[in-house]
């Protein structure tokens, strides 16, 4: 079994330059920390995004990245608030769960926690706040692997903005949160 060398950001790795045909570098591990929260809006892989703290203080910041050819999971923790603003990888649908927010949470204005699935699709531009430090674990995952034959009301509703609640809901499993 070969090992998989850690690539310490996004910036030491040319995006799929051996793999063409694929979103993501397959077999991609890296972590990073930082104290600065440019460096870490930077570090992940593909990201088009722009981090501001909206707190005082010491910032700390970590991110954990796994990525296979068609996903990349991201877990991601910041010590102190941030607004973050800019769109995920080209071609890619991101679901994202807040773990143990430390403060108030907001993506595209509406109230969010731990209880709640954040979408994006494909294309769109996001803004999420957290007033306080935040942990979450964010999935990219390919567009082409969301199969229109299979389940086409399933990827409309996404398209559309929509997102299941993580909590029961009288609406169906399928109600719109939001965003």
């Amino acid at each position: 079994m070969s090992e998989v060398p850690a690539i310490r950001n996004a910036t030491d790795y040319t995006k799929n330059a051996s793999m063409p045909g694929t979103l993501f570098p397959d077999g991609l591990v890296s972590e990073f920390s930082t104290d600065d929260f440019d460096e870490l809006a930077e570090a992940a892989l593909d990201w088009d995004q722009e981090y501001s703290q909206i707190q005082p203080g010491s910032f700390t910041g970590r991110l954990f990245q796994v990525c296979t050819s068609h996903m990349q999971i991201n877990r991601e923790y910041w010590s102190k608030g941030l607004q973050t603003r800019g769109s995920a990888p080209p071609g890619a649908f991101v679901f994202a769960i807040i773990i143990n927010p430390e403060a108030d949470t907001y993506f595209c204005g509406n109230p969010k926690d731990s209880q709640h699935l954040i979408f994006n699709p494909e294309g769109r531009e996001f803004e999420f706040i957290s007033k306080g430090a935040c942990e979450m674990l964010i999935v990219s995952i390919d567009d082409t692997l969301l199969d229109e034959k299979k389940c086409p009301h399933w990827l409309n509703f996404l398209r559309q903005g929509g997102a299941p609640s993580l909590i029961p809901s009288h609406n169906g499993p399928y109600h719109r949160s939001g965003n």
